[in-house]
């Protein structure tokens, strides 16, 4: 077992148990509700990358299928991710973008199961995949959700005092470590030779989430 696993079995794990956490919390809470399917999201995305340790026990001709799922979570974050931050924020400006990025995850849904141009190709016995062009176009559109939802909460910054401005910091800090694992994420999916450490910096984040939850309410 390596990193990759370690850090990828920690993530999921820590994941789960923060989703539990958030909706037990308020499960009425439009806040709670957004960002616990973005983290459910997030795990499957997560779930890809334990797949090549697990795959006896899957079955011969089913590792594809297997792929696309866990890669759904990943088709569909952006949206999710924006959702959450539009509600945090409470900016309508955000909430007007909601439309846009879910179409686009739609999409990206649609071309993952139906074509080849997210995954261009993938081993049945490994779990091991290459990815096509479109993996390209979804990093943009990762990113610009990232731009648009943690400059929606800086925007907001300026405009808030006390706990709601305390709020706001937490997440603007676990945002700008998201960075982080991007940055060593898809290099890695490109073929580049990086730890992967991305998942072990995913819970660095959810920590920090989760820390602002229980000592200052933000959820």
């Amino acid at each position: 077992m390596n990193l990759l696993f370690w850090s990828s079995l920690i993530g999921f794990i820590w994941i789960s148990c923060v989703i539990a956490l958030v909706l037990l919390a308020q499960p009425r809470s439009r806040i709670n509700q957004s960002y616990a399917v973005a983290l459910g999201c997030l795990a499957l995305w997560i779930f890809v990358d334990l797949l090549p340790f697990f795959s006896i026990f899957f079955r011969v001709g089913m590792m594809n299928f297997w792929i696309k799922l866990g890669l759904s979570g990943a088709m569909v974050f952006p949206a999710c991710m924006m959702v959450f931050y539009g509600e945090f924020a409470q900016a309508s400006w955000m909430r007007r973008t909601y439309p846009v990025f879910i179409a686009a995850s739609a999409l990206f849904l649609v071309l993952l199961w139906v074509t080849d141009w997210i995954i261009q190709s993938a081993d049945p016995m490994t779990g091991q995949f290459v990815v096509g062009h479109g993996f390209h176009w979804f990093f943009a559109i990762l990113i610009i959700a990232w731009l648009l939802g943690h400059g929606g909460l800086y925007l907001q910054l300026k405009q808030l005092v006390g706990l709601r401005k305390v709020q706001v910091k937490y997440a603007l800090l676990a945002g700008v470590i998201t960075v982080c694992a991007i940055a060593i994420y898809f290099p890695a999916v490109w073929g580049f030779n990086v730890p992967r450490i991305d998942n072990l910096i995913h819970v660095i984040y959810i920590s920090i989430i989760s820390y602002a939850i229980t000592r200052h309410r933000l959820l």
